[in-house]
């Protein structure tokens, strides 16, 4: 087994930001999102988009579908392929988020009666990505695999750790974004974007002064502020919430990998 040294970050925080629009009065809170961070992460998020919604806030939820329209539109054994990798690709994560005593947000914070989720299907994914950038994906996830089977338990959580601390720098800092993202997955992530932007001029158009909560993955919404600037809003508002708090994570417990 490998022993390594990485240096972990003591917390991992994301944003919370209120926009305004003067002229009519409509509100975005959005929740920049880690999709596996701690219990009291979830649970605080939970309770400001409950009161949210207790006072008029319609909530927007991101989460990749796959509903029947998938199975028949993956009309090709590559596709349907593709459809079954982008499944385990959003699996591992969950689950390898869960080994390093996290909690996955689809348990967390799932969608609730009359919330809106506006997202991309599997198959859209795929077709998005195209099969062989899927291919190229599949061949590094299982090279990391074999990798990681070395890494003691504790470096893989750094490891981690590290990653999901450069995705909310990304978040904030559009040189490190376009540096890190491939250009697959930033087409995919303005795809979803221009889904949820959509929605809100839907709602906007029968409801011009709507209180509007986003709850969405703070890599996945690449230029929603300059969305909303456009749309006349204006920033009044920016909070951070600690997503993980390194020090409080539980003890790790061996485990191996299939």
């Amino acid at each position: 087994m490998v022993q390594q040294q990485i240096t972990l970050p003591k917390t991992i925080e994301v944003p919370v930001r209120t926009y305004t629009n003067p002229d009519t009065g409509a509100q975005v809170t959005y929740f920049g999102m880690l999709h596996v961070a701690q219990e009291p992460f979830f649970a605080e998020v939970r309770d400001r988009v409950t009161r949210l919604e207790a006072d008029g806030a319609h909530v927007y939820l991101e989460g990749i579908t796959s509903p029947a329209s998938d199975t028949l539109g993956a009309d090709t054994d590559e596709l349907r392929w593709g459809v079954g990798v982008v499944k385990r690709k959003l699996e591992t994560m969950w689950r390898e988020g869960e080994a390093l005593g996290l909690v996955a947000q689809r348990d967390a914070l799932p969608a609730r009666d009359g919330w809106q989720v506006h997202d991309v299907t599997v198959l859209e994914a795929v077709q998005i990505y195209g099969v062989e950038a899927l291919r190229n994906q599949h061949q590094d996830t299982q090279r990391e695999g074999l990798l990681l089977d070395h890494f003691d338990p504790a470096l893989t959580r750094a490891m981690t750790m590290q990653s999901l601390a450069l995705v909310m720098k990304a978040a904030t800092d559009t040189a490190i974004r376009d540096i890190l993202f491939p250009e697959h997955e930033a087409t995919l992530a303005r795809v979803r974007e221009g889904k949820v932007v959509a929605a809100l001029d839907r709602q906007l158009a029968a409801e011009p002064d709507a209180h509007i909560v986003v709850v969405w993955g703070a890599g996945h919404l690449v230029s929603y502020d300059e969305a909303l600037t456009e749309r006349g809003y204006k920033s009044d508002d920016e909070q951070w919430l600690t997503a993980i708090d390194v020090a409080t994570l539980p003890p790790l417990i061996p485990q191996q990998r299939a």
